[in-house]
């Protein structure tokens, strides 16, 4: 949020400036073990996020995705994005 229009959407965190946001799954990729491990790869070597999503994003377009209630119930978002990391 800035102090001239206050956030009314979904959570999210924000840094002391106000200038820097993050929602709650990026903070999830920092505290789970296994995607930790990943965003500390991807941080050191940008060529790599951009290889390996490139990649995964591919996919998504060439199979599609399931999409309604029932499909994110059925694995969730870290689900999805963990078998599309192959973890």
């Amino acid at each position: 949020s800035t102090k001239s229009c206050p956030w009314k959407g979904p959570m999210q965190y924000e840094d002391k400036t106000g200038k820097l946001m993050m929602l709650p799954s990026d903070i999830v990729l920092t505290k789970d073990p296994a995607f930790a491990k990943v965003v500390k790869v991807y941080a050191k070597d940008e060529e790599a996020f951009f290889t390996d999503f490139g990649a995964a994003f591919g996919k998504l377009l060439a199979l599609g995705v399931p999409t309604g209630g029932a499909a994110a119930a059925d694995v969730g978002f870290m689900g999805k994005l963990k078998g599309m990391l192959g973890m």
